[in-house]
């Protein structure tokens, strides 16, 4: 599949996204993974699409696509809770610092 056609399904699924057509933008995406197998968007665009198993597995695959893109990052952090004042205090320091008290 050209790059040309892929960007072209993948525009026509963000359309049917925002037009809150969700079998149309994954029939498009899936027709997109399918025709270009190494490429991490269509699966990107599913993930955004799918409930929390599937997600999982769509971000899965585009993780095996290219493993180090921030985009794939981001993606699964806004999947996560963020975390509490509290924890994010003690996510910077060394494991074994004891909590300071004041």
């Amino acid at each position: 599949m050209s790059d040309e056609t892929l960007h072209r399904l993948l525009e026509e699924a963000e359309g049917a996204i925002r037009r809150g057509d969700k079998l149309t933008a994954r029939r498009l995406a899936e027709t997109a993974a399918a025709a270009a197998p190494g490429s991490r968007e269509p699966w990107l665009l599913l993930a955004r699409i799918a409930g929390p198993r599937a997600r999982a597995a769509y971000l899965e695959q585009a993780s095996r696509r290219r493993p180090s893109r921030s985009r794939r990052r981001k993606a699964i952090r806004s999947r996560q809770p963020a975390a509490q004042p509290a924890e994010r205090q003690f996510q910077n320091e060394a494991p074994d610092a004891a909590p300071s008290i004041t």
